[in-house]
């Protein structure tokens, strides 16, 4: 909407990543965006990008078992476009696509004051 009605955006107050998705509604033809991170309550975090999931995180961050630690290894890495239920982790046969994501997370997590998790 601040797109459309040309309101100023600062990133700090309305959220790092946020995106406009007016191209899509004018329909301008390429509409991409980047991937979308995903943030547990018990502070597990993930990015889902295209038909990509990765969990930052050795468990399920949630209420199943195991839970889990943020950020602790391996991570896993879901093809959602076949495997909706998040049963066949491919981080171990798909490397590059799990390091892809892994940047694009650091990339749009980088934007915020937040950083220290990966030093």
């Amino acid at each position: 909407m601040a797109d459309l009605t040309e309101y100023p955006i600062i990133k700090k107050v309305y959220g790092e990543d946020s995106f406009s998705f007016l191209p899509l509604l004018k329909q301008n033809g390429n509409y991409t965006r980047e991937g979308v991170i995903h943030h547990s309550s018990s502070g597990m975090f993930a990015i889902r990008k295209g038909k990509w999931k990765l969990i930052l995180g050795d468990g399920s961050g949630g209420r199943q078992i195991p839970r889990g630690k943020p950020f602790g290894k391996p991570y896993q890495l879901f093809d959602l476009s076949s495997d909706i239920e998040e049963r066949n982790d491919l981080s171990r046969t798909q490397s590059e696509e799990l390091e892809n994501l892994l940047a694009d997370f650091k990339e749009i997590y980088g934007r915020t004051e937040n950083m220290e998790v990966f030093e």
